[in-house]
């Protein structure tokens, strides 16, 4: 009899991958340990570039395999999963915001807030653009999901379904091939770094408690879904959470929903549930039930912010659970997919570095020509926290045009000082009547032109402009948005509408702004169609007309 090979889980891999990355950051010279952060890098860049493919195959493929031969058990099923995966989330919220403080000493919050800024720098880095942003992934993924599941077979052939499995098909190589294997060099560089700078222990003291919180949460969960489904079905809850141990301990050895089908699949039929249910639901809701995948989330997301003392509540947490519960569709096809699906959504919970980010990104585009020269002034919260949140990286990457999920952004101090960007923060707590998180964007382009731009970070990755050099102001650039500098004068506003009604723009919200009568006043134009790319010439040809900011999404 042929001996099986042994072969070690992922788990095991990368507690392996963290007690090395901590020798390393302990033992070794710094040369060495900036290697490694190297190599963790191109990984990071790597991983950016896949994920939002990983969404489309496998979300698409999930979607369009949903309602194969269904019916309403498929609804009913789904419904379950989702609101399931929604309470477990809104539970572990509740839980780890209450419990979680008491694990965390101000000493440790001050040793993680010391070292928030002391990271080794990689000697280089790569920039690799994904093809597409992540939600423009999801977006993508549900339409062509939701197109497939209802129009193959009848409106359409099986091309574009079979061109899509060969594409997941892909993807799962790929992940099984390189991401995978490689997380083990992502956690050990993450831990070299930490190490070195002097986070690990203070980071490490905590989280031990919270996985520790977090496996205990995972058995509340389980006893109650077993115990309500029990009581349906009129069988003993101890008896079907000792026939699901098995299907448990190899979720958690493999981080895997897809692994544990085969398992699950024998511990429904220990539980008596019959063969047609059984072999419709496991597979199904492997796929779309993330109760679990949401406790752990959830919990790590709240302990960060926490830790970092970033501002967190329940109106914040909900819409990302909300989110990442669809986003997650399918996405456990490989071991940690629905955890690397999360990452670009986490922007939705440490919601004020996203602000930060689009507040500098829409500031970017109301000064024309190449950017010099920038000073940030802080008030509130950013000014006190700016350093140890990332909100000046934020910042920085949003005024060079990174996205607030870019990944870039971790990167912007060095490749600001690469453009020859000469920048400057400088924190303002003397001033407190503003908005906890605001910023004063001062900017000067080759030709001398300045501006300052105000902006608020609202939560949640949204952001609001509130005045533009000296006049108050009030817009979000969630649409594409005209920006007219003009002399306060009658027919200045008519002609502004005709230019627009003449390139056939459609206005959902038009506001004058001034600094008095008959001074400098500003008309800002939101538009939720593509501007055109003359129409800032044609305002222009007024001569009471002395500027116009185009602002394109």
């Amino acid at each position: 009899m042929e001996k099986k090979k042994f072969k070690l889980g992922l788990v095991p891999k990368l507690i392996i991958a963290i007690i090395i990355g901590i020798l390393f950051g302990q033992f070794l010279p710094t040369g060495f340990c900036r290697f490694v952060v190297t190599l963790s890098g191109f990984f990071s860049t790597y991983l950016k570039f896949i994920i939002p493919l990983m969404i489309l195959a496998y979300v698409t493929m999930g979607i369009a395999d949903l309602s194969q031969g269904a019916g309403q058990l498929l609804l009913i099923t789904v419904a379950l999963a989702y609101g399931s995966t929604l309470l477990a989330g809104t539970a572990s919220y509740l839980v780890s915001s209450n419990l979680f403080p008491h694990f965390m000493t101000s000493g440790a919050l001050d040793q993680i807030s010391a070292t928030a800024d002391a990271s080794l720098k990689p000697y280089f880095s790569l920039t690799i653009t994904p093809l597409f942003d992540t939600l423009s992934a999801v977006v993508l993924a549900f339409i062509l999901g939701l197109c497939l599941s209802t129009m193959k077979g009848k409106e359409i052939g099986n091309s574009l379904y079979n061109g899509m499995s060969d594409f997941s098909t892909i993807i799962d190589k790929v992940l099984h091939k390189t991401i995978i294997p490689l997380l083990p060099l992502y956690i050990c560089g993450t831990f070299t770094d930490m190490t070195k700078s002097g986070k690990t222990f203070a980071i490490l003291g905590i989280l031990w408690k919270v996985f520790l919180v977090v496996i205990l949460m995972h058995f509340v969960c389980i006893a109650i879904q077993f115990t309500v489904a029990g009581s349906i079905s009129k069988k003993k809850p101890l008896t079907l959470i000792k026939n699901q141990i098995p299907g448990y301990t190899t979720a958690l050895g493999t981080q895997s929903s897809a692994a544990t089908i085969p398992v699950n699949l024998e511990c429904a039929k220990n539980d008596g549930v019959s063969s047609q249910i059984r072999n419709f639901v496991v597979p199904l809701c492997a796929n779309i039930h993330m109760a679990g995948s949401m406790i752990t989330i959830t919990a790590c997301a709240t302990a960060v912010c926490l830790m970092n003392q970033l501002p967190i509540s329940l109106a914040t947490v909900v819409p990302f659970i909300m989110t990442l519960g669809v986003a997650m569709v399918a996405s456990p096809g490989a071991p940690g997919g629905s955890i690397m699906t999360a990452l670009p959504f986490l922007y939705m919970v440490f919601g004020t570095t996203a602000g930060a980010a689009r507040i500098a990104f829409l500031a970017r585009k109301m000064l024309n020509g190449t950017l010099k020269e920038v000073r940030f002034t802080l008030y509130g919260s950013f000014a006190k926290t700016y350093h140890g949140h990332g909100t000046d990286r934020a910042l920085l990457g949003g005024i060079m045009g990174f996205g607030t999920d870019d990944m870039r952004i971790r990167d912007s101090f060095e490749i600001a000082k690469g453009l020859g960007l000469d920048f400057t923060f400088v924190p303002n707590e003397t001033e407190t009547d503003v908005h906890p998180n605001t910023v004063d964007i001062f900017m000067t382009n080759e030709h001398g032109d300045q501006i300052t731009i105000r902006g608020e970070s609202l939560g949640g990755g949204k952001a609001r402009i509130c005045r533009i050099n000296d006049v108050e102001v009030d817009f979000t650039g969630e649409y594409s948005t005209v920006i007219v500098i003009q002399k306060d004068k009658p027919g200045v506003v008519t002609y502004i509408t005709k230019c627009l009604s003449d390139q056939n723009v459609n206005i959902v919200f038009m506001r004058l702004f001034r600094e008095s009568k008959r001074n400098t006043a500003y008309t800002i134009v939101e538009s939720d169609g593509c501007l055109p790319e003359n129409i800032a010439d044609e305002i222009k040809k007024s001569p009471n007309v002395s500027d116009v900011m185009i602002i394109q999404l």
